[in-house]
């Protein structure tokens, strides 16, 4: 006869995978956010510099629009959802394939709110599936990674 183990449903356990997931989430989203700030920053400043010496008027959409922009794009949000993880992981090493797998879905799904206010509203575009395969995958990678060294609160692993 197979018992359930009463601490593997308990309200507390449930709550901080939640918490971590959700310190995950909030991890990759800010490292995101902060990168893609720098590279439109730096793609602005380019479209300047490119209109200043050649003359022209400066395009800063057409960087935007381009396979470079995506590529780049892509790498950092997979750099966001690999911290994002990390952070998930150390926080809570019991179960990584769930806590990155956690951030991950959290992750997409804030993606597709905030879609709207950054870029037009579209359907959703098969890049941008790749991109969610690629953020959950490295997601439950960073949340490996950090499950190997957890923090220590109040002396429990």
């Amino acid at each position: 006869m197979h018992v359930a183990n009463p601490e593997s449903s308990s309200p507390t356990k449930r709550l901080s995978l939640l918490r971590a997931a959700l310190a995950g989430t909030a991890a990759d989203l800010g490292a995101s956010l902060v990168a893609f700030g720098f590279l439109l920053a730096f793609s602005l400043a380019g479209s300047l510099v490119l209109a200043i010496v050649s003359g022209s008027s400066p395009r800063p959409e057409a960087f935007v629009q381009s396979g470079a922009f995506l590529a780049i794009s892509i790498v950092i949000a997979s750099l966001g959802s690999l911290l994002g993880g990390f952070v998930a992981g150390r926080l809570y090493s019991r179960s990584p394939w769930a806590v990155g797998l956690l951030v991950g879905l959290l992750s997409c799904v804030s993606a597709l709110l905030l879609a709207p206010f950054v870029r037009d509203p579209s359907p959703v575009q098969p890049s941008d599936i790749a991109g969610f395969g690629l953020a959950v995958l490295a997601s439950v990678c960073g949340a490996f990674l950090g499950s190997k060294h957890p923090v220590s609160i109040n002396g429990h692993a």
